[in-house]
């Protein structure tokens, strides 16, 4: 039988009183209170580990899956019994439910294990976070053993690959992702909060998975120099100088190599424009060519 996991993470609003109600309509919901707020890391580990069935679906709050979803994700895990999870393609929308955007990926239908631990080097390589999950993997891989409310889901995948699990990713839309703007530009207490997420994926996660293997750790900074690069944009959009400095610190302990410490000094002398406009076209090129291929069915 299927059930419905709910988390509520110490709400102050009426969500506590419409869970009830959904509860004792529907056998198959279970609603859990938080006492106090955990935050994403602790709700989703806490929903993962209580769930009972062998195959565990991740839906946050805002999101919304597709009425085949589960058939098509459960029914490419059956295809891939060595697949620790499988996701697909979304379709990104804004808070009022406008299309932005479908996201998809350009790959194969399977990874295994090693390839998508290799893989974690470019991120965290799904579309979002709509996926179904096998109860072993994640047992296996120990939940979410990251504290961390952000990178929490990056850091499972490393983990999943680690232990040995590969991953499935099919081309259909599985749901709807929303994205929320932030009028002020950039949250920078948030950002702080993300790097510090993505430090802890790479100290603890692909680091020590890594080495274990005894790949060579060159690939590992290079990962961390892109990444710190790339993310030293928001510092543009912050205007508290005491913002900025948290931020800059905070991106050096990703990574300080000499990339990053000629990006942030380009960000400083108010010329990273110039860098986003160079972004900005490599991606637009990249994009150009992704669709092309799947044009041709090639992907």
């Amino acid at each position: 039988m299927s059930e419905i996991l709910v988390v509520d993470d110490a709400s102050t609003d009426e969500t506590a009183s419409v869970l009830g109600e959904w509860e004792s309509k529907d056998a198959r919901v279970r609603v859990h209170r938080q006492s106090s707020n955990q935050g994403i890391a602790r709700n989703v580990d806490w929903a993962m580990r209580n769930a009972t069935g062998d195959l565990i679906v991740r839906l946050d709050s805002d999101d919304e899956l597709d009425a085949r979803a589960i058939e098509r994700l459960s029914d490419a895990l059956m295809a891939y019994p060595a697949a620790g999870y499988a996701h697909g393609a979304i379709v990104e929308v804004d808070a009022d439910d406008n299309f932005r955007r479908l996201r998809s990926l350009a790959r194969g239908p399977y990874h295994e294990s090693e390839a998508a631990l290799r893989a974690t080097l470019r991120g965290y390589r799904v579309a979002a976070n709509l996926i179904m999950f096998r109860r072993n993997a994640l047992q296996r891989a120990g939940y979410i053993s990251s504290n961390r409310n952000f990178a929490e889901d990056y850091y499972l995948s490393v983990r999943i690959a680690d232990v040995g699990f590969g991953n499935v990713y099919i081309p259909d839309v599985v749901g709807r992702y929303r994205v929320w703007t932030d009028d002020g530009g950039v949250r920078a207490s948030r950002k702080v909060e993300e790097i510090e997420g993505l430090i802890e994926v790479f100290d603890n996660a692909i680091g020590p998975a890594f080495r274990k293997r005894e790949w060579g750790q060159g690939g590992v900074a290079r990962a961390r120099s892109r990444l710190a690069s790339n993310h030293a944009a928001a510092i543009d959009r912050i205007d508290d100088s005491g913002e900025r400095e948290v931020l800059q610190e905070a991106l050096l302990r990703l990574s300080s190599s000499a990339r990053v410490r000629l990006t942030l000094a380009a960000r400083r002398r108010g010329v990273g424009h110039a860098l986003d406009r160079l972004k900005s076209f490599n991606r637009r090129g990249r994009d150009s060519v992704k669709s092309a291929l799947r044009r041709a069915r090639i992907i």
